[in-house]
């Protein structure tokens, strides 16, 4: 996936951010486009959402300067509603927060960040672990902050049902990694932590010049360096370990030489 560049944006403690959730059946485009007047005949509940979001900031002296929608049926044979980990606004929504420091989101209803309780709770407690305060938008008041301390009961709930709601926040956390930037997770390089960096010295030396009186000469062309399979055998009697326990061998050690960039073949 394409790294998104997020547009250098003048933040200060008013500065907020809204998110919107539809579930009628609608066309996508005026959603990218933004163009929620001309939205407006087509899905007249996006734009009461966006009304009243937009009237709580005038009211509040709130700076509004970034909207965010997730459309549940882009087209007509999509399924009503999208699981969470397919929600990818609201995941640029958190990414875009966290990274440009804004500290309110406004939203509709709560249920616009989730509509399972379980979820929508783990989900509010991300966004104020990262110190952004949810703000459930009222027709007449002050508004609702979402923090909701005590969690929602599982005890009706089964083993499988508790799995897969486990599984849905994970691959949504993953959709933000993917958008922050983050490397993807998976088997680190040789040599990553201190006692490898040691062993990887020691190959290091092992495959340096020999003396000349070492030099083997098989063929036209002397042998002036250690064979793989030699250093696999010094390593072995040393009793320097591998990652997995396991003898070391020749291939092991020319992989590493190969990703450090010093192997020759003669």
């Amino acid at each position: 996936m394409r790294r998104r560049i997020i547009r250098p944006l003048k933040v200060n403690e008013n500065t907020a951010f809204a998110y919107i959730r539809s579930k009628m059946p609608d066309n996508w485009d005026y959603m990218a486009g933004n163009s929620l007047k001309s939205h407006a005949t087509h899905n007249p509940g996006v734009y009461d959402q966006w009304n009243r979001v937009r009237q709580y900031a005038r009211d509040h002296q709130l700076d509004l300067r970034r909207r965010f929608f997730d459309c549940e049926r882009k087209w007509p044979n999509d399924p009503i509603e999208i699981p969470l980990s397919q929600r990818e606004q609201l995941a640029r929504l958190f990414v875009q927060a966290t990274q440009l420091g804004v500290k309110q989101v406004l939203v509709d209803l709560r249920d616009r960040l989730e509509d399972d309780a379980v979820l929508r709770f783990e989900l509010i407690q991300i966004f104020v672990k990262a110190g952004i305060r949810l703000i459930e938008v009222a027709n007449d008041g002050p508004g609702v902050e979402l923090t909701m301390l005590t969690a929602p009961s599982v005890a009706h709930l089964s083993a499988t049902d508790i799995r897969a709601k486990r599984l849905e926040l994970r691959r949504w956390k993953q959709l933000v990694a993917r958008f922050r930037g983050d490397p993807l997770p998976g088997r680190k390089a040789f040599g990553e932590s201190p006692d490898e960096q040691i062993t990887l010295t020691k190959i290091r030396e092992l495959y340096r010049i020999l003396p000349r009186s070492q030099w083997r000469h098989r063929g036209s062309a002397p042998q002036k360096r250690r064979s793989v399979a030699q250093i696999a055998a010094a390593l072995n009697e040393l009793s320097i370990p591998t990652r997995t326990g396991k003898p070391w061998s020749g291939a092991v050690v020319l992989s590493i030489l190969k990703r450090l960039k010093i192997w020759k073949e003669s």
